[in-house]
């Protein structure tokens, strides 16, 4: 009457995949919640352009691709 009731046996293989897909999901969430920061800030910066009429010689991009 040694055995302990309600304990699970362990499972080492399980438990190493739980915890590399628990790694990758939080990696996910982190870039993502990045990613949208990066997004507000662009668009803030964009707004702002617009806002305060600042204008921006965009032709020299034109002619990258004539050279």
């Amino acid at each position: 009457m040694n055995q302990q009731v309600g304990r699970l046996p362990e499972t080492p293989g399980p438990d190493l995949a739980v915890k590399i897909m628990s790694i990758i999901l939080w990696t996910m969430i982190v870039i993502s919640i990045v990613t949208i920061c990066l997004m507000m800030l662009a668009t803030i910066i964009a707004v702002v352009f617009v806002i305060l009429d600042i204008s921006y010689d965009w032709s020299w991009m034109l002619s990258i691709g004539k050279t």
